[in-house]
């Protein structure tokens, strides 16, 4: 009986749905930051650049009210945990079981990173 309601309280927490407000202009300006690139290699005819330099943008998303030195150490190991991301995703492109556990390690990382040094998500705090 205890096993049950103990699975029963895991589904119920993670269907919850969250009543905080969503930081809908924090998104759109990261998505701007993110498609401006892209739509400029668009317009150079040189997509691939447009794309890589579109990457950086979602850094925007780690932006926060803190002091600067503490914003330039978190953004630059953003930047380095989503250039290892986007390096190792290219490396295992061509194999779809490889690529599907990396997804699954690579969410498992950030999981517990996030978790053990209790870091603020990229749309947690507006």
């Amino acid at each position: 009986m205890g096993e049950t309601t103990k699975l029963s309280s895991i589904l119920m927490e993670a269907i919850k749905v969250n009543k905080k407000p969503f930081p809908w202009l924090k998104a759109f300006m990261a998505g701007v930051a993110a498609g401006l690139p892209v739509l400029i290699g668009i317009l150079f005819n040189s997509l691939q650049y447009g794309l890589i330099a579109g990457l950086g943008g979602f850094a925007f998303l780690y932006t926060f009210p803190i002091p600067y030195a503490q914003l330039a150490k978190k953004l630059t190991w953003v930047v380095l945990a989503i250039t290892a991301c986007v390096f190792l995703g290219t490396i295992t492109a061509p194999y779809p079981i490889a690529a599907a556990i990396l997804m699954g390690v690579i969410g498992a990382t950030a999981t517990f990173i996030f978790g053990a040094f209790r870091l603020i998500g990229p749309l947690e705090r507006g």
